[in-house]
């Protein structure tokens, strides 16, 4: 992902038309502080930048906080900011004093950074990202590769979660790309297919072939007959190991998505949001994303209507707790 930044006013465009604290491998670019604002303790105002972004594939990006914010009476109020890709307006920040003293800003500060935080942290290209007209609570994450990837998220999800939640549904979606989900399901589901064919053409061979017609093809047709049975065993049980196979790769998604913004909570609050919120939706309007079901962040038909054996998903619950686990381990819950 590229950013073009616009400078909006002269004194904007005096900064950065020559930015020197930009370096190759930096997390972020840093964003100026325009003006002098004053903040009484308990304050709560609107920081104007003086810039829009424009990304040149669509992709969103963040806004955050530098580090040294934290030397200051000041935190964003909203922690991260997720822009979308196609906005065009001016960046601003919104900023608290949670002191109980005054605090000025000046301008020339850098307090603040837009970045593309998770892919970055993931150690990836930028994966580019879809928006679906959908008010099912969803996303998934495709591409065989991190340089052919894609996050797509709908509207539903955007509406439900705050900007920590999306942030980690979207770090989930990124480390199925990071551990190469998509490719190791697309293998295992190749032989699968291949059992499911082989399959087939010993059936119509025994159909149309005549097992047992004469004692010439009496020996023949017992071994395809075997073949057979050793062909729906193998598709059966592999179809069975398929779906486990996604369940671990989901948690080990929600480990590493976890990983990657430091906040299990987060990601566990979302999964509740969306779970919550899939089972008011009618089914005929879930079944639209059965086939999806593998790549989504939660399956698109609850456990009611199909069984755990056979979900692509593990139980809502026990990722839930598995997420909040880890973030008793890390001695914030």
């Amino acid at each position: 992902m590229k950013l073009l930044i616009k400078p909006l006013n002269d004194i904007s465009m005096s900064f950065y038309k020559d930015h020197g604290h930009f370096h190759n491998g930096d997390a972020g670019l840093d964003l100026y502080i325009l003006e002098d604002v004053i903040f009484k303790p308990g304050d709560t105002k609107l920081i104007k930048l003086g810039i829009s972004c424009e990304s040149n594939d669509g992709t969103a990006y963040y806004l955050l906080p530098r580090s040294s914010i934290s030397k200051t009476a000041l935190r964003m109020s909203n922690s991260i900011g997720l822009i979308d890709g196609g906005y065009r307006g001016e960046i601003m920040a919104a900023v608290d004093n949670i002191k109980d003293f005054a605090y000025e800003v000046e301008i020339g500060q850098r307090l603040f950074q837009i970045v593309d935080e998770v892919s970055l942290l993931a150690g990836i290209n930028p994966p580019k990202i879809a928006y679906m007209k959908s008010d099912i609570p969803n996303a998934f994450a495709t591409g065989r590769n991190p340089k052919n990837s894609l996050v797509a998220v709908t509207k539903g999800l955007r509406e439900k979660l705050n900007d920590n939640e999306l942030k980690a549904v979207i770090a989930h979606e990124i480390a199925h790309i990071v551990n190469g989900d998509v490719k190791v399901l697309a293998i295992a589901n190749f032989f699968v297919t291949l059992s499911s064919f082989l399959m087939q053409m010993f059936f119509w061979n025994m159909l149309f072939g005549g097992i047992g017609r004469s004692r010439e093809n009496n020996g023949s047709g017992q071994a395809i007959f075997l073949l057979y049975i050793v062909t729906m065993i193998v598709y059966f049980l592999g179809q069975l190991l398929v779906l486990s196979l996604t369940r671990y790769r989901e948690y080990g998604a929600d480990h590493t998505g976890a990983n990657l913004t430091g906040t299990p909570i987060h990601l566990a609050s979302a999964l509740e949001k969306i779970s919550m919120s899939s089972i008011k939706v009618p089914s005929q309007d879930l079944r639209q994303f059965k086939t999806a079901n593998a790549f989504m962040i939660i399956p698109a038909l609850n456990g009611n209507d199909i069984s755990k054996l056979m979900s692509t998903h593990p139980p809502v619950n026990d990722r839930i707790r598995k997420l909040k686990d880890l973030q008793r381990q890390l001695g914030d819950l």
